[in-house]
């Protein structure tokens, strides 16, 4: 009985003791003491000159069993890239560190590159998001100082340091303006250097602005030649006499050489204030078409007077200073001091002081208009005409403007006479006159044979003057 009892308890102990020593022995790592931790070694260390560089050290307390990262954000009063780099380098403020298994200690090198030594930046270190296996000591954050020269002379960097000279420049049309850039320390050899622009509100390289050298693809490319302290572009902005508004182009220094860096001015915006200026109470040309009847069809402006409206006629007139301008209210001959400026489907506002009133072959006119251009509105606008009979036509009531009639013919259409002079316009009770002058762009083709309907001005002694063949005269 006693043995059988003491060989039982024998075998109950000896299962408890390799049990122990299973668990202890074997599986050790299932349940690590604590995670391992990270600190700066150094809390502060000193660059004295530009072109220097100095590590800062990272240790862990123990040699770690897994690899990991851990986040070092930078700021201070240093600026990356222009002050300083680092290695690793940094993305967006952040170095992420690679931590390997059993690599105990580490290094962030600081690189010194600015010669803006006459005052201390700063460079701050903060160890932030560890991997899991892995957590923050004591020391998360270190400072290295980028000290000012004790001579007071600034240091020689290995780069040169571009910026725009100005931030903001404003102008008003027409004006122009040479944009420097400053360049700190010096290149060793000649460098390019190039400027992108990009402007607003759809306006266009060449229309409303140019430089000085012009850009290839969006771009101007530039020299920076060794000892260079700045170089510069010429901006020209051109008044357009188009009511388009403010814009503005903006200028940023790219594609920098190994041996330059953009400092803390890189972009620059350039504001084109809108000039040409609208008049509030123009007059309607109805309204100049009465101060005929009221000086007995002879007048002069001698003071402002601003009328609205769309030029509606192209190169069928009768000199090349010669344009009709239609508003809602009517239209009206206009004969200018030079050629016109002026194109069919602008438009415009114009400034008639200096100009006379009078009778020219049977029309109203404004003579020696001294306004070429105007104030341009809008462009390619088209004035639909209005359809009438030739009795409408024969009243005077359409001098001037754009009309239509419908279901005509030209009854001397013999397969080889041009539009070029003037020739009837039929509906086999009544007609007129159509007329087109050498200098318009379809005097040469043959009249057109049929019935059709005919679009033009009404212009001299009530004659119809078309403007574009492929829109006026329709089948």
């Amino acid at each position: 009985m006693f043995s059988k009892i003491s060989t039982f308890l024998t075998l109950v102990l000896g299962m408890g003791v390799i049990g122990c020593v299973d668990e202890n022995e074997f599986e050790p790592s299932l349940e690590p003491d604590s995670k391992t931790s990270i600190d700066f070694v150094d809390k502060d260390l000193f660059i004295e000159s530009a072109g220097d560089s100095l590590s800062m050290s990272i240790s862990l307390d123990q040699a770690p069993v897994t690899s990991g990262q851990v986040s070092i954000q930078l700021s201070g009063t240093a600026q990356y890239g222009v002050d300083y780099t680092t290695t690793p380098s940094a993305a967006d403020g952040i170095i992420q560190l690679g931590i390997q298994k059993g690599q105990q200690f580490y290094e962030v090198t600081i690189h010194r590159l600015s010669t803006l030594d006459t005052t201390e930046r700063l460079v701050n270190l903060t160890l932030l998001n560890p991997s899991e296996a892995f957590q923050l000591g004591i020391e998360t954050v270190s400072t290295m100082h980028l000290m000012k020269s004790a001579s007071g002379e600034p240091n020689h960097p290995e780069v040169a340091v571009v910026n725009f000279a100005d931030s903001f420049i404003h102008l008003t049309e027409g004006e122009d303006y040479l944009i420097e850039l400053t360049i700190e320390g010096s290149v060793a050899h000649t460098v390019p250097l190039t400027i992108s622009l990009e402007a607003t509100d759809g306006r266009a390289y060449g229309t409303h602005f140019t430089t000085s050298p012009v850009t290839v693809l969006g771009e101007i490319d530039l020299e920076v030649l060794p000892g260079m302290e700045s170089v510069s572009f010429s901006f020209h902005s051109i008044n357009d006499r188009l009511k388009l508004g403010t814009f503005e182009v903006l200028f940023k220094i790219v594609d920098l050489h190994d041996d330059l860096a953009s400092g803390t001015n890189s972009l620059l915006t350039v504001r084109i204030e809108e000039d040409d200026v609208l008049s509030n109470e123009p007059h309607s040309i109805a309204e100049l078409r009465a101060m005929f009847e009221e000086h007995n069809d002879q007048f002069w402006l001698g003071d402002d007077y601003f009328i609205k409206g769309v030029i509606t006629s192209g190169t069928n007139v009768q000199g090349d200073n010669v344009a009709y301008i239609q508003d809602s209210t009517a239209g009206i001959f206009l004969r200018f001091g030079s050629d016109r400026m002026v194109s069919l489907g602008d438009h415009v506002q114009l400034n008639l002081k200096g100009a006379t009133g009078a009778l020219v072959n049977g029309q109203k006119g404004m003579l020696d208009v001294n306004d070429l251009v105007g104030i341009k509105i809008a462009e390619k606008v088209y004035v639909q005409p209005e359809t009438i009979t030739f009795e409408d036509l024969h009243s005077g009531f359409y001098q001037g403007k754009k009309v239509r009639i419908d279901q005509v013919f030209f009854p001397q259409a013999n397969g080889t006479r041009t539009f070029e002079g003037s020739w009837a316009l039929s509906n086999d009770s009544s007609g007129a006159i159509v007329t087109t002058y050498p200098g318009a762009d379809f005097s040469g083709v043959v009249l057109p044979s049929g019935t059709l309907s005919v679009i033009g001005i009404v212009g001299d002694w009530g004659r119809i003057l078309p403007q574009t063949y492929a829109q006026d005269i329709r089948r």
